[in-house]
C-alpha cells in the first residue's frame, strides 16, 4: 500500500511512479540502466587500457625529426634547420650536427662573416674536460668586460684600465694573460688587445646561448 504525506505521494513513490508505476516496469527499468553502467564502466576501462597503450609506444619510440620537419618547411625563418633536415635525410645513419653563423657589423665599422657547423657525434664524443680552460675564461665579469671594449676594436692597456671594477695593473693582466691562453683576446702589437676576428661570432654565439 503507498504511503502518503498530507495527501501527496513520498518521494521514494515520486521515482517508482517516473518509472511507470507498476513493479514490472520499475525492475525492468533498473535492469536497463544496470545494463547501461557495466557498458559505460567496459567502454572507460577500454579508453585507458588504450590510451596506456599509445603513451607506451610512444615512449619506447625512437626520437625522429619529421616532426619538426614538418613544422618547419614552410617557414622561412627555420631555413637552417630545413638544410639540417634535408642533410639528414640524405644520410639515414646520421646522428645531426650543429651550426652557428653570423654576419656582424659592429659600432666600430669592423664587420665579421662567420660559419662553423659541428657532427653531433664529434661533440658528444669530444672530452668536455678539455673544454673547461676555454668555457672558465668566460665565467669572470672584469673579464667580459675587457672583451665588450675589445671586440672590434683595438684597446690599449690604459683603456682597459680605465673599465669599471677592473682594480690594479696586475689584476688586468692576469685577466688579459686568462683571456689569451683561452684563445678569446689576442695582443695585435705592444701594450694593445683585441678579440681575434675569428672569434668575434662565436663569442656572440655563447653570450645569446646563455640568454635562454
Amino acid at each position: 500500500m503507498r504511503k502518503r504525506i498530507n495527501g501527496k505521494p513520498t518521494p521514494s513513490e515520486v521515482g517508482i511512479s517516473h518509472q511507470d508505476g507498476d513493479a514490472a516496469s520499475a525492475g525492468s527499468s533498473n535492469s536497463v540502466a544496470s545494463d547501461e553502467r557495466s557498458l559505460w564502466h567496459a567502454l572507460e576501462a577500454r579508453v585507458s587500457a588504450l590510451e596506456a597503450a599509445a603513451m607506451s609506444r610512444a615512449s619506447a619510440a625512437p626520437p625522429t625529426t619529421v616532426g619538426v620537419a614538418a613544422l618547419t618547411a614552410n617557414d622561412d625563418r627555420y631555413w637552417a634547420l630545413n638544410e639540417l633536415n634535408r642533410q639528414r635525410t640524405s644520410k639515414p645513419d646520421d646522428r645531426g650536427s650543429v651550426i652557428y653563423a653570423g654576419t656582424v657589423s659592429l659600432p666600430s665599422g669592423a664587420n665579421y662573416v662567420w660559419q662553423r657547423q659541428e657532427a653531433a657525434h664529434t661533440l658528444l664524443d669530444a672530452n668536455w674536460h678539455d673544454l673547461s680552460d676555454t668555457l672558465a675564461a668566460l665565467s669572470h665579469p672584469v673579464r667580459l668586460s675587457i672583451l665588450k671594449a675589445a671586440i672590434g676594436e683595438e684597446r690599449s692597456t690604459q683603456d682597459l684600465l680605465s673599465l669599471p671594477d677592473m682594480g690594479t695593473t696586475g689584476q688586468l693582466f692576469h685577466h688579459i694573460k686568462t683571456l689569451q691562453d683561452a684563445g678569446w683576446l689576442r695582443s695585435v702589437q705592444r701594450g694593445r688587445y683585441r678579440v681575434p676576428g675569428e672569434r668575434v661570432v662565436p663569442l656572440l654565439a655563447i653570450l645569446s646561448a646563455t640568454r635562454g
